[in-house]
């Protein structure tokens, strides 16, 4: 389990895929939802969090939701440094195999929050999937995923070098830079150009989580004061294996992968 070594800091917003940087563009994703192989009855925990979500307008819903704006292509530019080239999964080996984007893959995650926290991240079990796919203008995909630990959905778009994203509930939100390939120890980029928060790759050895162990992983730093600290850890032919964030005064939370299929 990670800790406080790996904390740094985020602005925090009032929706968040757990947390919110800079524009409250952060969260890596977001909406509730039963693996492909799940009963109803699995997601009562996750149900029981829809009332501290309205703020979202959506209710937790299954992969077999999609949402009409799954298609939303619009401008990236001044999204960040990278390459605007659009390019798939299957064709960036180290996009392929940090933060797989395929319809149908899902991954399950445990969320434990302090008592306040959970507003940033709602306790329970909840399920992340990719739902959708649509044509981007520039080429490529833009895929709809849904999130880690709260109600919202986010739109990810997949670079030569990057993975951009933003929510799925405005098509005219910039796209703020979610990854930064292929990752580097030490390497700093900036989410939203000009903005308060950096992100910085870190390496991790190994990480254990209720899924498994996993070796050779990286971690995405956040910096931007004292605010909040969220770290999220991407393992090879996993992805997003684990989440830690610090409120300060208000507690903790934490997402932790129990199970996943690509």
């Amino acid at each position: 389990m990670l800790d406080s070594p790996f904390r740094r800091h985020v602005t925090v917003c009032s929706t968040l895929y757990g947390l919110c940087v800079a524009s409250c563009q952060m969260g890596d994703e977001t909406t509730a939802g039963p693996g492909p192989s799940e009963s109803p009855a699995e997601t009562s925990d996750a149900d029981d969090e829809d009332a501290g979500q309205a703020e979202t307008g959506d209710d937790a819903t299954g992969p077999s939701d999609t949402g009409s704006d799954a298609g939303d292509s619009a401008d990236t530019s001044g999204s960040g440094t990278g390459s605007t080239e659009s390019t798939s999964t299957s064709e960036n080996p180290e996009l392929a195999s940090l933060y797989p984007l395929r319809v149908g893959a899902w991954w399950r995650y445990r969320i434990t929050a302090d008592e306040g926290a959970d507003q940033f991240c709602s306790p329970g079990e909840w399920t992340s999937t990719v739902e959708d796919e649509a044509p981007h203008e520039d080429g490529g995909s833009t895929f709809l995923k849904s999130g880690v630990c709260s109600t919202e959905r986010w739109h990810y778009y997949a670079t030569a070098d990057q993975v951009r994203y933003r929510s799925a509930m405005s098509d005219t939100t910039p796209w703020s830079v979610f990854l930064d390939l292929p990752p580097e120890a030490g390497h700093v980029w900036e989410p939203i150009p000009g903005g308060p928060a950096t992100f910085e790759w870190q390496p991790v050895e190994s990480v254990t989580v209720p899924a498994g162990t996993f070796d050779n992983c990286w971690l995405r730093a956040t910096h931007n004061g004292a605010l909040a600290a969220a770290d999220w850890v991407f393992c090879p032919e996993v992805g997003l294996v684990h989440v830690f964030g610090d409120v300060g005064s208000v507690g903790t939370f934490q997402a932790e992968l129990l199970s996943f299929e690509l």
